[in-house]
């Protein structure tokens, strides 16, 4: 029986599934604290998979007195992906890929090709390419070619000639998460940011 819910938890988040997408759960790995320049940064490992979630009903709202907000989403991930440690840990759920986009070292303005922005908002992240740094968008300044980052970004000047592709993600704080033996896989409950 846990075999087969196993592989049915594995066939729902798979790539070609309908109902799955990509996620980055983000581990809380602790605090990195510099004295010397008054800096503290949290530290997590990110891991990259697929979920699947299940939409809170009013019942189970009224029945979480107040625990639950309506908002609040329940990722279903199959137990061999992940292991959740903290609440303090995050999820980034993949919203938006489409296009090409450019953007300089030292700039804060990312320009788009072939973009349709209109479902992005502040606060969103956006993650260029296969690098791991994940950057807060600040303004959606044309939705169909250009935003700004809340910090400048410090790496390597992408062309949209060289295919730069990226992800937006919405974020979501990990509220609580439980194993469901019998249909092996996690239930993590996630607020947006």
């Amino acid at each position: 029986m846990r075999e087969r819910a196993r592989d049915l938890s594995k066939r729902l988040s798979s790539t070609i599934s309908d109902i799955s997408f990509p996620i980055v759960y983000r581990q809380f790995m602790g605090k990195t604290i510099v004295a010397s320049q008054g800096t503290i940064t949290d530290n997590y490992t990110d891991v990259y998979s697929r979920a699947y979630e299940k939409g809170m009903t009013i019942r189970e709202l009224a029945a979480a007195q107040g625990v639950i907000e309506r908002g609040d989403v329940i990722f279903r991930i199959t137990e061999d992906k992940v292991s959740p440690r903290s609440e303090e840990d995050e999820i980034y759920k993949s919203i938006y890929r489409w296009g090409t986009i450019s953007i300089n070292k030292n700039a804060t303005w990312v320009t788009g090709a072939s973009v349709d922005w209109s479902d992005i908002k502040p606060g969103h992240r956006i993650r260029f390419r296969s690098q791991g740094t994940f950057h807060r968008i600040s303004t959606i300044l044309n939705v169909n070619s250009q935003l700004a980052l809340n910090e400048v970004y410090t790496q390597a000047t992408i062309l949209a000639a060289s295919v730069a592709t990226y992800q937006v993600y919405e974020s979501y704080q990990v509220l609580g998460f439980e194993k469901r033996m019998s249909q092996a896989e996690y239930f993590v409950q996630g607020r947006k940011t």
